[in-house]
């Protein structure tokens, strides 16, 4: 996995690459290198971000049996630069640095992807909780500004949320 692109099949004797594939046209686009497992619903979650005029997050199902499933779609405030996000057993949790980027300079080759970035420090870092049985039920927090990379762990502690990771100032 390679969050700009679809996933892609490799044959499991010969690891021999047998391209993208769109899960039978479930997957619109980008998905993350991150999915994450939800043992109690058999399933992996994963998203992918969609650049444009208006900046969209797609949520995916990956049932154990079973199809792949496109949960819903989420507009997004800005271009975050979203690498990674945590399962729980009932929410997918976003958080989204103050790092914007501009896909267009990157997209044409004006500028690299580094440098395409930009940190907005007086911006508080969001965070995005998903309902994973109703996306459209979503919810916004603010945090202090930070930027996050990877997650060690979360998880639901009666109505709390319990995220781990590291973040930096």
């Amino acid at each position: 996995l390679c969050e700009p692109f679809l996933p892609t099949e490799v044959c499991p004797k010969t690891l021999e690459n047998l391209g993208e594939k769109a899960l039978n046209g479930t997957i619109k686009g980008p998905f993350s290198a991150h999915p994450h497992t939800v043992p109690s619903r058999q399933a992996q979650y994963n998203f992918g971000v969609h650049y444009g005029r208006k900046t969209t997050l797609e949520l995916y199902e990956l049932p154990n049996q079973g199809a792949a499933k496109n949960l819903g779609t989420i507009d997004l405030p800005f271009a975050p630069f979203l690498h990674d996000f945590m399962a729980t057993q009932n929410h997918l949790i976003f958080f989204l640095p103050p790092v914007h980027l501009s896909i267009f300079s990157f997209l044409s080759g004006t500028r690299t992807l580094a440098d395409s970035m930009r940190w907005k420090p007086k911006q508080a870092t969001q965070v995005l909780i998903v309902p994973i049985e109703d996306p459209s039920q979503h919810t916004w927090l603010e945090m202090e500004t930070s930027f996050l990379w990877h997650f060690a762990n979360a998880y639901e502690r009666g109505s709390e949320i319990v995220v781990g990771w590291v973040r930096y100032k």
